[in-house]
């Protein structure tokens, strides 16, 4: 399987910050993961929800089901393209239709449904509707049948803008509209960087003629607006593209005590790689955020990271932290835990730090080295209480998100006590493996 593929759903994947200049390895990560990248236990959930809304897809089998219905033309608005272009009055407008299905190569509307498809399948994959197995199942089986339907890149999105004009789809609030859909398609055609030029199973990557289709049939006021977007998140020259931190993450920032230069822009993309890589992804492949996020207060997180993978809210407080222990930058600080009132934890790549609480002044640092640091967990699914220790104190203490494992408080009281500690054991000591593997991951990272 190629993460490449997933550009196949590109116009629900497109982001304006693939107008600036970056690395063909940054898009590899950023635009072609297989995971949708920033999926935590709010943005889940919104998946569900969407999924369940606009397509009834609940599990492998409603997924299985919606997938067949797309691949089949189910939806199609039209059976006939041809007859519908010849019945159009307008010259003009029937002349746009009739050079946009020539691009097609002959797959006419379909594309449209074939970008859906990929789209609900990793989006599922996302929200964990089905195993990491038979999404690659699926995927494989799909992106094999679409690269070999089409020739080019531009008969393939010719097909999917043809496909969501014709079909007449209605928009809602979770529902990509037909303008936003078509100006997508247009941004990523006049994007400083082509992004589908790093893909290998279509070599042709050329859209020429799709883009100048699509700036006539655009408001003259949306291509003037678009055309000369080069730069459009402007870093003033210090930060390259996707080494910056993202729109959504500045944006909170706004009407808050944050200053944005709180960030460390220098560090911010190795630490952010680094906290992926030693903390959140091992954390998600293993399904324990559920163990982590907090029931009641999802955008209140304990832990905090530089980049917002547990949620805006964990990002932001980390870098409004973040410069008050300059003595620790060289060090890269990938993580924080937050008390009641205070951090009462710091991982760097070094150590350990913990705080010795001080008459007056700031509390003094106290850097444990990674060798001497023990971490573990505990669970109380009676309690409903998960919590984090460092030693003998507690450093995370939340109302576990049960639902993920498919648990309530209902299937908790129909446990009795020998099945209920079984399967705290069986968390905690997934929680505790992951906890002791946190030094080895360091050095795996600091040796890439």
């Amino acid at each position: 399987m190629q993460s490449e593929y997933v550009l196949l759903c590109s116009p629900y994947r497109y982001s304006s910050v693939f107008a600036n200049a970056v690395s063909g390895q940054l898009i590899e990560k950023e635009l072609m993961s297989v995971v949708m990248p920033g999926v935590n236990m709010m943005t889940r959930g919104l998946l569900r929800t969407m999924l369940e809304t606009n397509y009834g897809i609940t599990d492998y089998s409603s997924l299985k089901e919606e997938i067949d219905k797309l691949e089949d033309g189910r939806y199609h608005a039209l059976e006939d393209v041809s007859s519908f272009i010849d019945g159009i009055a307008n010259p003009d407008v029937k002349d746009f239709y009739l050079s946009l299905n020539s691009l097609t190569g002959s797959r006419t509307i379909q594309g449209f449904d074939d970008c859906r498809i990929i789209d609900v399948l990793t989006k599922s994959h996302a929200a964990r509707l089905i195993t990491k197995e038979e999404f690659e199942e699926l995927f494989t089986k799909q992106t094999e049948r679409i690269k070999n339907s089409y020739q080019t890149w531009e008969h393939y999105l010719a097909s999917c803008v043809l496909g969501k004009l014709l079909q007449f789809v209605p928009s809602s609030e979770t529902i990509t509209s037909v303008e936003e859909y078509v100006v997508d398609v247009y941004s990523f055609c006049i994007a400083l960087t082509n992004v589908f030029s790093y893909a290998t199973f279509w070599a042709n990557h050329e859209l020429a003629n799709l883009t100048a289709l699509l700036e006539n049939l655009l408001p003259e006021e949306i291509v003037k607006e678009l055309k000369p977007r080069q730069n459009r998140v402007d870093y003033k020259g210090e930060i390259p593209g996707l080494t910056a931190p993202s729109n959504d993450l500045l944006a909170s920032l706004e009407g808050t005590s944050i200053d944005p230069t709180f960030i460390d822009y220098e560090r911010y993309q190795y630490l952010s790689e680094l906290a992926d890589y030693v903390f959140w992804t091992p954390l998600i492949e293993n399904n324990l955020e559920w163990m982590i996020a907090e029931k009641n207060l999802q955008e209140q997180d304990t832990i905090l990271l530089p980049k917002e993978y547990a949620s805006l809210y964990s990002a932001r407080v980390f870098w409004y932290h973040y410069p008050s222990y300059k003595e620790l930058h060289e060090e890269h600080i990938f993580a924080m835990f937050e008390g009641t009132l205070s951090l009462n934890l710091i991982f760097t790549e070094e150590a350990v730090y913990t705080f010795k609480k001080k008459l007056f002044g700031k509390p003094a640092l106290v850097r444990i080295p990674w060798e001497q640091v023990e971490l573990s967990s505990s669970l109380n699914l009676w309690m409903e209480e998960s919590k984090i220790h460092f030693g003998k104190k507690t450093i995370s203490n939340v109302s576990p998100v049960l639902s993920e494992i498919g648990l309530n408080s209902k299937a908790i009281d129909d446990l009795d006590s020998q099945e209920r500690k079984a399967l705290e054991n069986e968390w905690q000591q997934k929680m505790n493996q992951f906890l002791e593997g946190i030094p080895q991951r360091i050095r795996e990272f600091k040796g890439k």
